[in-house]
């Protein structure tokens, strides 16, 4: 389900920050998808953690109207495989936007933004929070 996060005056300097909790190897992206359809990379995570520090995605004028597509792709692979279900039903997912109007408002997925290959052995999260004035 989307979200929505308030940016307020348009010269807000904006932040995110991702934490990915998973024994397995996750990767994210961060993509801001525009009218139009047009969309623009933003960050992405190493290549092990999946998580984001707290990094600048851009100025509030910049963002205003468009939103942010969060994807997360878990490989468990290397884990044994009668683990791989329990394991993509434990993926804990956190997000933070902070610098507008909302202040520091925390994300958690929901179970609907989540979806796992037919072995479990990968699970993709896609977050989608709008930017609103």
């Amino acid at each position: 389900m989307r979200k929505a996060y308030s940016i307020g005056q348009s010269d807000k300097k904006i932040n995110l920050k991702v934490n990915i909790g998973t024994p397995g190897i996750a990767h994210t992206k961060v993509f801001q998808f525009l009218s139009g359809g047009q969309n623009k990379f933003l960050v992405e995570s190493d290549v092990d953690s999946g998580s984001i520090t707290n990094t600048f995605i851009g100025n509030g004028e910049d963002l205003i109207g468009s939103y942010l597509k969060i994807r997360t792709v878990v490989d468990f692979g290397s884990i044994d495989k009668s683990q791989w279900e329990q394991l993509c039903d434990t993926i804990v997912g956190k997000y933070a936007i902070s610098g507008g109007f909302s202040g520091i408002q925390p994300y958690s997925y929901d179970e609907d933004d989540k979806t796992e290959s037919n072995n479990y052995r990968f699970a993709i999260i896609d977050m989608e929070i709008d930017l609103i004035k």
